[in-house]
């Protein structure tokens, strides 16, 4: 952290935790209402923020060490409670979304610390317009490919692939955000920039793998009911084909006994047209 008073401290956690609500939310849909939603979300924020500025105020130190921990720990029980997800695929987005956590918050403090001579507003500021494009860029381009994603993963993938997608996940973050190392060096900085580069590559090849197969799958239905409605047709179309050989059979067989009937009447042979 840079620094500042409590409320600025207060502006730095409720921007953040702004900021994983909003993109949480957008990759995972709630099991409740949209109003009981808000309010749910309203109502954890405002105590999630009240305890970490006494946190701040009593025992600064510690408070930077371990405030965004607890804090996360705590909105990852709450997100799995309020998320329609199954508990795994609830899991796997919250560690995507601590991940673009990472991004604007390491994203703000380099950004001031490099640029900006440790200036606390121009990191506030960099942390909302990276928030605001993550979040555009989920809504507008990637909300239907995470949501066929979801379905795909409920559906193919294994409880262990998806732990193992998680642990990577949480593993980069761990280095990203390691509260240990103060020493913002340009090699550091590298390591940073690769560590994200890395753990988003492999996350996007997952993605893209699971996205793969479960059109892979959907295309194999879709032809099993194509196959399946030839065959139908197929039949149908024998059956006509009976049916219009039976129609001649019986126009031929109709046009026999007129000619006979029309026979007999000629002749005059009543009785014997009766027996026919």
């Amino acid at each position: 952290m840079l620094g500042g008073s409590v409320w600025i401290a207060f502006l730095r956690f409720a921007i953040s935790l702004a900021g994983v609500i909003l993109l949480f939310s957008r990759m995972s849909e709630s099991r409740f209402s949209r109003k009981k939603t808000i309010i749910c979300y309203g109502c954890f924020s405002a105590a999630e923020l009240v305890m970490a500025c006494t946190w701040y105020a009593v025992d600064r130190v510690s408070c930077v060490r371990m405030v965004a921990f607890v804090m996360y720990v705590c909105f990852a029980v709450f997100a799995v409670i309020m998320s329609s997800d199954s508990v795994y695929l609830s899991v796997y987005k919250l560690a995507l979304t601590f991940y673009l956590m990472a991004i604007f918050v390491i994203g703000g403090l380099e950004t001031a610390i490099a640029l900006f001579d440790r200036n606390i507003w121009a990191d506030i500021i960099v942390r909302m317009i990276l928030i605001l494009l993550m979040t555009l860029l989920i809504e507008k381009i990637f909300k239907s490919s995470i949501k066929a994603f979801s379905d795909y993963v409920e559906k193919e993938v294994d409880k262990f692939s998806v732990a193992v997608m998680i642990i990577s996940i949480l593993f980069g973050i761990g280095f990203i955000l390691n509260p240990n190392i103060k020493d913002l060096t340009p090699y550091r900085l590298y390591q940073i920039l690769t560590n994200f580069i890395l753990t988003g590559t492999l996350q996007l090849l997952m993605f893209r793998f699971y996205l793969h197969i479960g059109k892979e799958k959907e295309y194999k239905q879709e032809y099993q009911l194509i196959q399946m409605n030839h065959r139908l047709l197929e039949r149908q179309l024998e059956i006509l084909e009976e049916a219009a050989e039976e129609g001649r059979r019986l126009r031929h067989d109709i046009r026999h006994h007129n000619a006979v009937i029309a026979e007999y009447v000629r002749r005059g042979q009543d009785e014997e047209l009766l027996q026919y």
